[in-house]
């Protein structure tokens, strides 16, 4: 059994579970609820997406690598399905809901059939890129980050599973993934520096292209393969120092928020973030006793991690729409956290607990 901690023990008969991540994910979400409730200049929303990915990364790989360990295989199909069962009826009924709302006029966009297809098929990012629009129902630009994630989730296992089949050793797959994230950055520099693309708009083909975010996402796939806490892989230097470390990883995170200049912000900012998180994860999951993990642990930021997939879905439309009828920006950021919570409340009891229940029974008749 991996000895992470006592709380994480206590529950592997269950599954793989790491309180202090959902608390990291309740992080995250209200980074970007708050950066998109007019808090911009304050509150770095960015970061909250880019922390989502890291975390999508680790959390993906460890599942697929845990897997693997305990079975001596990797079944894809059931991958898909518990992804398709976990991420497409959420997003689904949320947009849904949009194009109803907009339909009879309560949001001021309504968007385009093309806009709407190309969200639904996980492409909205790269539909807006070339468009210069996402032609989405007011609030959904979100989606273009799910989008990304997506891609992830059909690239990567394939990728997890020619690494175990060829026997890889993890340091040899560590070595591949932090080739990839090299190659992105190379790939975002070559783009700011030498194509010059335009960094003006507000979003940049460097910022929500899959090809030049998708290194947020294997920077927590390298942890999880070279430097696992929860496999009790060997990091003693970590070990020695990792109070050290993660505050180093807080200042790297600090200056990448305070450094403004748009060419770095949108060449080099992604993989200083990426590093500076490596540690500060390495830290929360492989001690659980210290004060800031155990604030990641408490019950309200895991709360609002549990139910931070439908928060961020549904949250900038809710924003969007109370700026236009209540005038007080704090009134209205405070009656749409409400709003959002309570619906994120909703989708979590009535649609995803029924149907984490329903696989969780379908899989145990399976086994019989």
């Amino acid at each position: 059994m991996p000895a992470v901690t006592s709380r994480v023990a206590s529950v592997s008969q269950r599954g793989f579970y790491i309180p202090g991540l959902d608390g990291i994910r309740g992080v995250a979400v209200l980074l970007v609820f708050f950066g998109h409730a007019g808090l911009g200049n304050i509150v770095p929303g960015s970061l909250g997406a880019t922390i989502f990915f890291f975390l999508s990364g680790y959390l993906i790989t460890t599942l697929l690598r845990r897997e693997h360990e305990k079975t001596g295989t990797i079944s894809l199909r059931a991958f898909f399905v518990r992804r398709a069962f976990r991420i497409l009826p959420p997003m689904y009924i949320t947009l849904t809901l949009a194009v109803v709302l907009a339909s009879v006029h309560w949001l001021p966009n309504s968007g385009r059939a093309a806009g709407i297809w190309a969200a639904i098929l996980y492409v909205c990012n790269y539909y807006g890129l070339i468009n210069g629009a996402f032609h989405l129902p007011t609030g959904m630009e979100v989606l273009w980050s799910l989008a990304i994630e997506e891609h992830f989730y059909l690239i990567f296992p394939f990728v997890y599973v020619a690494f175990v089949g060829r026997k890889l050793a993890n340091e040899v797959q560590a070595r591949i993934l932090f080739t990839v994230c090299i190659c992105i950055l190379m790939w975002r520099i070559l783009l700011v520096y030498v194509v010059h693309v335009d960094l003006s708009i507000p979003h940049p083909w460097t910022y929500i292209a899959t090809d030049c975010r998708l290194d947020s996402i294997v920077w927590g796939c390298l942890l999880a393969v070279r430097h696992n806490p929860w496999f009790s892989d060997p990091a003693p230097l970590f070990n020695r120092h990792k109070r050290l470390f993660a505050s180093g990883g807080f200042v790297l995170l600090l200056l990448s928020l305070i450094i403004r200049d748009p060419a770095y912000r949108e060449s080099l900012r992604y993989t200083q973030q990426g590093i500076a998180l490596y540690p500060i994860f390495l830290l929360c999951i492989s001690s659980p006793d210290l004060l800031i993990v155990r604030w990641l642990e408490g019950k309200i930021l895991r709360w609002i991690g549990w139910i931070s997939y439908s928060v961020y879905l549904i949250h900038f439309t809710v924003l969007s729409e109370l700026r236009t009828v209540v005038p007080n920006l704090f009134l209205a950021g405070v009656v749409s956290l409400g709003l959002t919570l309570g619906y994120a409340v909703i989708m979590r009891v009535v649609i995803e607990n029924p149907l984490r229940e329903w696989r969780r029974v379908r899989l145990w008749e399976q086994r019989q």
